[in-house]
């Protein structure tokens, strides 16, 4: 039997494609914590959520790995946020490793999917007795559309901050990407000889640059920062642990 094909079928399918699964051009946007800046004390309880903005669109699947670096600080779990959770998805987290790296994911089940602005899912953290300040920094981020192909969301890294506690865990590591390299050496000479800005964490009484802990950026901050980037220096001196 001979078939009559439509010439107009292929178009109207693709119509419906494009209605049903919107293309992967479409998503774009940020992934964040929020609150940015949460405050805690020694023997607290608190939630962070993971969220994303309005230019996240079509989402169908994501996974980020947050890290934090104080012991003293843990998880006590991780709960599906409400963006996913009504699409008929499939969550999950679970702990990387011993150093405070949590991986979560999560995606819908096609042909649904997920626009932002809304919460991916909320941490639920806890303090111990010598809770110190710690940055929370997305070290992964994946996300996908609702296709399977991969796109480029940004992130911002948050903080949980104890006030009265001395901080500072990325001396050193200007361009906060877990290293110090020839990238963070190019930084403090920006900050010591062109006024660059310098960055200051909370808790830290100095800024990142001043690597050798005088108060003051400068030729021998460039110098130590070589050290440790090329030569197998000493690591920046931690203001905290100094006596300084």
């Amino acid at each position: 039997m001979r078939v009559r094909r439509n010439p107009y079928l292929g178009i109207l399918l693709a119509i419906i494609t494009c209605w049903v699964i919107p293309s992967g051009s479409t998503v774009a946007g940020q992934v964040s914590f929020s609150p940015p800046s949460q405050s805690a004390t020694p023997y607290d309880t608190f939630d962070v959520n993971i969220v994303v903005d309005t230019g996240v669109r079509a989402l169908g699947c994501f996974n980020v790995q947050v890290s934090f670096l104080r012991p003293d600080v843990t998880v006590l779990g991780v709960t599906e946020g409400p963006l996913l959770k009504n699409t008929g998805s499939s969550f999950g987290w679970t702990a990387k490793d011993t150093l405070g790296v949590w991986d979560i994911f999560d995606c819908v089940l096609p042909p649904k999917y997920a626009n932002g602005p809304g919460v991916l899912a909320t941490m639920r953290f806890a303090t111990g007795a010598s809770p110190c300040s710690t940055p929370l920094q997305f070290v992964y981020v994946y996300f996908q559309d609702t296709i399977g192909q991969p796109v480029t969301v940004g992130s911002a890294d948050g903080m949980i901050v104890v006030p009265g506690c001395c901080s500072c865990p990325s001396q050193g590591d200007i361009n906060n990407d877990g290293s110090i390299d020839v990238f963070d050496v190019i930084s403090v000479i920006d900050v010591a000889f062109s006024g660059g800005q310098d960055i200051q964490d909370p808790g830290c009484p100095i800024a990142r640059s001043d690597v050798n802990n005088d108060q003051v950026v400068d030729v021998f901050d460039v110098i130590y920062i070589i050290g440790t980037a090329f030569s197998g220096g000493s690591l920046p001196i931690d203001p905290c642990n100094s006596g300084g």
